[in-house]
């Protein structure tokens, strides 16, 4: 598989495609015959490096571990008021499209979020990610009862509750994770 630039509508026309697509067979695999032995390789998305260089300066001086918000739309206004001594860069309202968050996430050491449009982005860029899911209602392409996912096998990590509304687990091992992170930042 070929690795290309993507801009704004090549990103926006896979993201739409692939929605209408498993929202209309209700499952990919009996659309592309997919099995866990034949899923596609999970990095197959490149930024546009004007668009990395333009997010990198605007990361620019951030302390080492820093909190960046990408979120967008509704919920974009909790962000507003994180919680006390959680510094928080909110970037939501910046970002024009899916080929800004791309450029974006490759800025950043780690995506932190729920199954949304942007994990899945993450995971076709090679970006880390932890996306926390519900006990609930899960996504089928999460599989079940695993912390790995079989489309972005070397990138993504899932944190799943283990009851509705219980998030103390979930939390408390993507807390370990950020503290291994941390350390291994101060010792690298």
């Amino acid at each position: 598989m070929q690795v290309r630039e993507l801009g704004a509508d090549d990103l926006e026309l896979i993201c739409r495609h692939r929605e209408e697509m498993f929202r209309d067979a209700g499952r990919d695999d009996q659309v592309l015959k997919t099995t866990l032995e034949t899923i596609p390789p999970a990095v197959y998305l490149k930024p546009d490096p004007a668009r990395q260089e333009r997010w990198r300066g605007r990361l620019a001086g951030l302390p080492g571990l820093s909190f960046v918000s990408l979120q967008k739309g509704r919920g974009e206004e909790e962000a507003r008021a994180p919680a006390a001594g959680q510094p928080l860069l909110r970037l939501g309202s910046e970002i024009d499209d899916f080929a800004d968050s791309a450029a974006l996430l490759t800025q950043l050491d780690l995506l932190i979020c729920v199954d949304t449009a942007v994990a899945h982005l993450a995971g076709a860029l090679g970006v880390p990610c932890c996306v926390l899911l519900p006990a609930v209602g899960t996504d089928w392409r999460w599989l079940r009862d695993s912390g790995s996912t079989a489309w972005y096998p070397e990138s993504m990590r899932l944190f799943r509750q283990a009851a509705p509304g219980d998030w103390a687990a979930p939390m408390a091992a993507l807390q370990q994770v950020l503290a291994d992170m941390a350390c291994s930042a101060r010792t690298g």
